[in-house]
């Protein structure tokens, strides 16, 4: 079940950025780019394959690492919301730096990079063991049981 929340919760994210890539491109004209400096020497067209990749890998990764903290400590779910609040915080600096984009283009940006980060956070962190035991000592404690 905490594999299809999570899934779930990465799904809802891509689909908030593509609705407000979208409100923006379609309903608003604002030509969402990535600002020039950040990834080439002019702005870059964003479409929505790149949003969709955007939005699904890097919180992809995010559930790969609390996976990985899950299996090591009981604190995981507090040291993943720290790593993951830093990750969404530096995130904002491409949206924020770099230049030949519009201020509106900025807001759209920050706003996509919100809005998944919010989502993908809340899911991934309301569904990872609170204060239990990592998956690495119940194993130990359970083989230590057997003996």
């Amino acid at each position: 079940m905490t594999t299809l929340v999570r899934l779930l919760g990465i799904f809802a994210g891509l689909l908030a950025a593509e609705a407000v890539w979208l409100v923006a491109e379609g309903a608003l004209v604002i030509p969402v780019q990535a600002p020039a400096g950040t990834l080439a020497a002019e702005p870059v067209a964003i479409d929505p394959l790149s949003v969709a990749l955007a939005a699904s890998v890097l919180p992809l990764v995010g559930w790969l690492v609390l996976v990985g903290l899950e299996q090591l400590t009981q604190h995981a779910r507090t040291i993943w919301l720290v790593l993951a609040l830093v990750a969404l915080a530096a995130s904002l600096g491409m949206p924020l730096s770099g230049s030949g984009v519009s201020d509106a283009n900025r807001v759209v940006l920050v706003l996509m990079h919100l809005l998944v980060g919010a989502i993908v956070i809340a899911v991934l962190y309301s569904s990872s063991r609170r204060g239990g035991q990592s998956l690495a000592r119940s194993a130990s404690a359970a083989a230590g049981d057997a003996a």
